[in-house]
């Protein structure tokens, strides 16, 4: 049901994908600009170890007839001459670049996620009362709510997605061992997928309970965890996003490959909002609400039809 109903959603408020896109491109131009001190120096070295053309020749490999084992020796081949390369450069001044590099994706991660108040809002607006709220005016108007918001959830997320990367990072050295090379590729996506889906579901109810019931930050979150963490709430959700982030995985990766990334123009934001929509319909059915499906179509919750 949250799957459908969020999926429906997405397509009711499709422009959204718009507003999002152009909201993204924006934040990409300023952060780009303040970045590329930093990143210039950085790509430029991957230029020199050559590691665009080591990228690109696995990428052709993906459209030959080579075994799982012989891609996944290569692609941990570039793994590891990156992380013995690269980070070890002995050069004045890395550290600091790194530094630099670190302190501007915290700033990214911050503009960008200003981004999702609004959404919500506008979700609101078209469940609640099938009403259509502009992104901009919902952005400016909620800006001081999410830059509280997003400042908030970064202290949770940001050490989470961390050690998602050392989780990671530890298991591609079980490559070493012949007998797991072939299964391994998969073992690491099936827990990346797992460890995604458990952060987008323990933080799903946070922003939507703000937004519909104008929660502060704080007391939002208290509410938004008793709610998620309710036993058959809690594996109905972290189901739904289990297949969500599966499918818009595939999806992505299939139109990087096929449009030369071009498609994830589109694919992005698609995502974005697909995530968002899933969110405020996993609140609404847990706190049993009517809501709007699309402007023909209120759906009422089993919990509002016992009342």
């Amino acid at each position: 049901m949250r799957f459908k109903h969020s999926f429906k959603i997405l397509i009711a408020r499709f422009s959204l994908v718009w507003n999002i896109l152009m909201y993204y491109l924006i934040i990409t131009i300023i952060i780009s600009s303040l970045g590329a001190a930093v990143l210039i120096p950085i790509i430029e070295t991957f230029k020199e170890m050559g590691l665009a053309q080591d990228f690109n020749a696995i990428i052709v490999s993906l459209f030959q007839n080579e075994s799982p084992q012989a891609l996944s020796t290569k692609f941990m081949d570039l793994y590891f001459r990156i992380i013995n390369e690269f980070l070890v450069i002995p050069k004045v001044g890395w550290s600091l670049r790194i530094f630099l590099l670190g302190i501007i994706g915290i700033l990214a991660r911050l503009l960008y996620g200003f981004g999702e108040m609004a959404t919500l809002s506008v979700l609101e607006g078209h469940m609640s009362a099938n009403a259509r709220y502009s992104f901009g005016g919902a952005y400016l108007s909620n800006l001081w709510k999410s830059i509280k918001y997003q400042t908030s959830k970064m202290l949770f997320t940001l050490p989470y997605d961390l050690f998602i990367v050392f989780v990671l990072y530890l298991m591609t050295y079980l490559f070493k061992i012949a007998a797991f090379r072939l299964f391994l590729p998969l073992l690491i996506m099936s827990v990346f997928i797992v460890l995604i889906a458990f952060r987008l579901t323990a933080l799903s109810h946070w922003g939507a309970s703000i937004a519909v019931d104008n929660m502060g930050v704080f007391k939002g979150f208290g509410h938004s965890l008793k709610l998620v963490f309710r036993r058959k709430n809690f594996f109905q959700v972290f189901s739904a996003f289990v297949v969500v982030v599966i499918l818009v995985i595939a999806v992505n990766i299939f139109v990087t490959f096929f449009t030369l990334g071009a498609g994830l123009l589109m694919t992005v934001p698609f995502t974005v909002l697909w995530f968002n929509s899933l969110s405020m319909t996993s609140y609404y059915v847990a706190k049993g609400r009517r809501y709007y499906i699309d402007s023909d179509t209120i759906f009422t919750s089993p919990a509002v039809k016992d009342e």
